[in-house]
This record gives structure tokens, C-alpha cells and sequence, in this order.
């Protein structure tokens, strides 16, 4: 029996990948190896029991949702991020942001502060995210003051066509032509449910015909300006919203190197952070080399 199987090496490699938080973490539980070099083991020895301390006061962060980035933000195919792409990023953003040690705790934990001293801190990045997405990924009218405009605008046209067409229903259910007094959409056009045998009575656009064949989705003729000028400001919106996507993409191309380099000290401290609570859990102290 050789003496990784004796120390049960493997087993505390498992449980050290376990207490991780994120697959960066798991990475170098995984490739955990003994060191030779004396230096090298203190230094890790300090920063480990540093670690411990620092739990045992109550600091903690939560890094499951980091990952590993360098491709994503490194390949020239990715002109301008999605949602999930820039999801990704956020999060690895928000996480470097967060870390940090109590003022009362800094001049006793100098290897602590030394690795999250490298860390760079890119606030306006993380809070750019959230000024243009919300929770579920729509974009806000907050993402910029152009886009705002064009959705007030796209607001009060929607209402001034809902308001003709709601009009043009009583006026034609007085006649008996209407099959539904609601006001609906077809290929993005507003349009009113009229009995098949009706719509010739009516000047507009027929948008095709309901299952049943009893009925036409209509666009009246005096809606067709209005439904084309919400068409317009649509075109504009989605303008504006990939030049907000392009622009966010640039900004965060401009600190790639410090972002990428943020993540490998978060996938760190997410490893050391595991080593300290298993250490805790067992009652562990530094040995003396």
C-alpha cells in the first residue's frame, strides 16, 4: 500500500471538492498535489489557518455561480453577448466585488489580505448589468435613455390604436358585423375579429381567417398608419438594443484581462475557503514544518 492510499489522499481530495462552491473550486481540489518546497507549504499552511479564523468569525461568500470565462470573453466570435453571456460574466463580476475582510480582521490575516488584494474591483461593470436587464433577463427602459423614449413612445400609440379599434368594434357591432368585441394582434399588426360575411363591408387589411372560418382578423384602413408606425418604432427598439449589447460587450472587452484574472483568484479563494471549513469540521490546526 503506498502512502497516498494510506493518508486516504483521494478521499480528501472528494470531500475537499465537495465543500466548493463552484466547478472552478472543484477544479483544484481535483489537482491537489504535495508541495516540496518548504516556503511553499507555510505560505499555504498561514493562508489556510488565516482562512479558518476568518470562519470562525463569521466571513463567508458565495461563489457558486462563478465560472470559467477566458473563452467567452477572449473569442473574437463573440461579437456581442447575449443575455446568458453576459449573465455569466455578471455573476463572476459581482462575486470579485463582494469579497473583502473586516477592517478589525486585516493586520491579522496578511496572506488573506495579500490574495484578495489582486483582486480588481469593476463596480461600474456589475452595476451596468443591472441598470440594462432585469431579473429575467428583459431588458429595462433603464438601459438607456433612447430606448426609454422610443417604449413611451411605443406606449402611447399602442393605446391610441387600442382606443380607435375599441371604437371601430362598437360602431360595427351596432351593424351586426363583429364576431368578438376584442381588439387582438396578427403578424404583429392590430387588428378586430369580423364575421367573414361582413369584412367586405369594411375598407382595411384582412390578416387571415380564425380556425372556425367564420371569422377575418381585420386592419381597418384607419389603423394601418398607426399599426405602421408602432412597426417603425419595434425596428427602432431592436436598433437600440443591440447598440446597448455592442456597447456593454466593448466595455467589458476593455478589462478582460483584469476580469479573467479575477476569476482565477475567486476560483482560489473558493478552494481555500473549502480547505478551511473541512479543516474546522475536524478540528484541524497548522502543523509546525
Amino acid at each position: 500500500m503506498n502512502s497516498f492510499q494510506q493518508l486516504e489522499y483521494t478521499k480528501i481530495k472528494a470531500i475537499l471538492a465537495a465543500e466548493c462552491h463552484s466547478d472552478l473550486g472543484k477544479q483544484l481540489a481535483a489537482e491537489l498535489h504535495p508541495l516540496s518546497n518548504r516556503t511553499a507549504i507555510r505560505e499555504k499552511l498561514d493562508l489556510n489557518s488565516e482562512i479558518q479564523n476568518l470562519l470562525q468569525t463569521g466571513l463567508s461568500f458565495d461563489l457558486t455561480k462563478i465560472s470559467q470565462i477566458d473563452e467567452l470573453i477572449n473569442s473574437k466570435m463573440h461579437l456581442v453577448y447575449s443575455y446568458e453571456e453576459f449573465r455569466q460574466i455578471y455573476f463572476n463580476l459581482q462575486a470579485a466585488n463582494q469579497i473583502g475582510c473586516p477592517a478589525e480582521n486585516q493586520d491579522d490575516n496578511p496572506k488573506f489580505m495579500l490574495l484578495i488584494s489582486k483582486l480588481v474591483k469593476l463596480p461600474e461593470l456589475e452595476k451596468r448589468f443591472r441598470e440594462i436587464f432585469d431579473v429575467e433577463g428583459f431588458v429595462l427602459d433603464s438601459a438607456s435613455a433612447e430606448l426609454n423614449s422610443i417604449r413611451k413612445r411605443k406606449r402611447k400609440l399602442r393605446q391610441n390604436i387600442t382606443n380607435m379599434l375599441n371604437s371601430k368594434l362598437a360602431e360595427f357591432d351596432k351593424k351586426n358585423y363583429v364576431h368578438d368585441k376584442i381588439v387582438t394582434q396578427r403578424d404583429g399588426r392590430f387588428v378586430i375579429p369580423l364575421k367573414e360575411s361582413s369584412a367586405s363591408f369594411v375598407p382595411g387589411i384582412v390578416h387571415g381567417r380564425s380556425g372556425s372560418k367564420n371569422s377575418v382578423y381585420l386592419e381597418p384602413q384607419e389603423a394601418v398608419s398607426v399599426n405602421n408606425q408602432i412597426d417603425l418604432a419595434n425596428s427602432e427598439e431592436k436598433q437600440e438594443i443591440f447598440r446597448i449589447f455592442k456597447t456593454y460587450t466593448e466595455q467589458l472587452r476593455v478589462y478582460k484581462q483584469e476580469i479573467i484574472q479575477n476569476t482565477r483568484i475567486l476560483q482560489q479563494i473558493d478552494f481555500h475557503f473549502a480547505v478551511g471549513r473541512y479543516a474546522n469540521s475536524i478540528s484541524a490546526a497548522k502543523p509546525n514544518i
